[in-house]
C-alpha cells in the first residue's frame, strides 16, 4: 500500500505543478510556466516515475501504470494546446475561414488573420497545400508546425482543440451534422457565383429567399429544437457557424435572402447568443466589415 500512497502522491506534486501556470493571472508569466512545465516539469517526473517502476513490468499493480499514464498523457494535451499559436489564411472576405476565425476569436486563441489580395495569392498559390484557401498554420510550443487545408477540417481542429466540438461523441456527430447541412447551402450559393447566364443567376437568386433558405431554416430549427444552444448546453462551432452564415448572407444576396431566417421564433435569437459573447463581440467590431457584392 505505501508504494501506491508513493505514486499517488507523487502524481499529485506533478498536479501542483501544472496548476502554478493555470492560476497564474499574469499572462505573459502564464505562458513561461506552461511553457516549462511542458518542456522540463513532465520530463523530470518521468524519470522519477521511472526510478519507481526500475525493472519491473508494473508500478505496483496495472491499475496504478495506467492511472500514471493516463495522468500523463492529459498533461502532455492540455499544455500543449495552451502554447499553441494559430494563423488562418483565406481572402478579405469572410466566405469559408469566418467559421474557424470566429471559433478562435471565441476562445480567445492565439491566432494570426492573414487575409490576402488575389495578386498576393497568386505568389502564393503554388506553395499551397491543395492550390487553395482558406488554410490553417498551426506551430506548436516545441517547434513544429504543420499547414492544414480544407475548410471543414480546420475548422473541425480547431474546434477540438479549444472546446467548441461538443462534450460527448454523440455531441461530436450533432455538431458535424450542423456544419454538414452548412456546407450543403454554401454550395447552393456558390452555384449563384458561378452561373455564367445572367437570366439564370437573377432566377437562382429570386428561388435564394424563396425556398433554397427557408429550407435549410427549417432543418436548423429542427436541429435546435428547444435548446438554448444548437448542440448540448454550451457554445459550439455549431453556433458559430449559423451565426456566420445568416450574418452573411444579406450582406451579399440582400435582406431578402434572410427574411426567413428573421422570422424564425429561435434561430435570431441564438445568432444574438452568439454575437454578444464577449470575445466575438471583439472580434466583430475590430474585423474589416463585408462588402456586398
Amino acid at each position: 500500500m505505501a508504494q501506491v500512497d508513493v505514486v499517488i502522491d507523487t502524481v499529485q506534486d506533478l498536479d501542483q505543478e501544472r496548476y502554478k501556470g493555470f492560476f497564474e493571472k499574469d499572462e505573459a508569466k502564464k505562458a513561461e510556466l506552461m511553457k516549462t512545465f511542458q518542456s522540463k516539469t513532465v520530463t523530470r517526473f518521468m524519470k522519477i516515475f521511472a526510478e519507481i517502476l526500475g525493472k519491473e513490468k508494473w508500478m505496483v499493480g496495472p491499475l496504478i501504470k495506467l492511472a500514471v499514464q493516463t495522468y500523463l498523457l492529459s498533461y502532455t494535451d492540455s499544455t500543449s494546446n495552451s502554447m499553441v499559436k494559430y494563423t488562418v489564411i483565406y481572402f478579405e472576405s469572410p466566405g469559408r475561414a469566418e467559421v474557424t476565425r470566429l471559433a478562435l476569436a471565441a476562445a480567445g486563441a492565439d491566432f494570426e488573420d492573414v487575409r490576402l489580395t488575389s495578386e498576393e495569392w497568386q505568389k502564393r498559390k503554388p506553395n499551397t497545400p491543395q492550390g487553395q484557401l482558406p488554410i490553417l498554420e498551426v506551430e506548436y510550443s516545441a517547434g513544429k508546425k504543420v499547414t492544414f487545408p480544407q475548410s471543414g477540417a480546420i475548422a473541425r481542429c480547431v474546434a477540438r482543440d479549444l472546446d467548441l466540438y461538443g462534450k460527448t461523441p454523440e455531441e461530436n456527430t450533432e455538431v458535424d451534422v450542423v456544419l454538414e447541412t452548412l456546407n450543403d447551402l454554401f454550395n447552393d450559393l456558390i452555384k449563384i457565383f458561378f452561373e455564367k447566364d445572367e437570366k439564370k443567376k437573377d432566377e437562382l437568386k429570386a428561388a435564394l429567399g424563396e425556398t433554397v433558405i427557408p429550407k435549410y431554416v427549417e432543418h436548423f430549427e429542427n436541429i435546435k429544437g428547444k435548446k438554448e444552444w444548437m448542440v448540448g448546453s454550451a457554445m459550439t462551432i455549431a453556433d458559430l457557424a449559423v451565426f456566420s452564415i445568416f450574418d452573411q448572407l444579406p450582406v451579399t444576396f440582400g435582406e431578402n435572402s434572410v427574411k426567413r431566417f428573421r422570422d424564425s421564433k429561435t434561430l435570431p435569437g441564438l445568432s444574438e447568443k452568439v454575437a454578444a459573447n464577449e470575445n466575438v463581440k471583439k472580434y466583430l467590431e475590430k474585423r474589416p466589415k463585408p462588402k456586398s457584392q
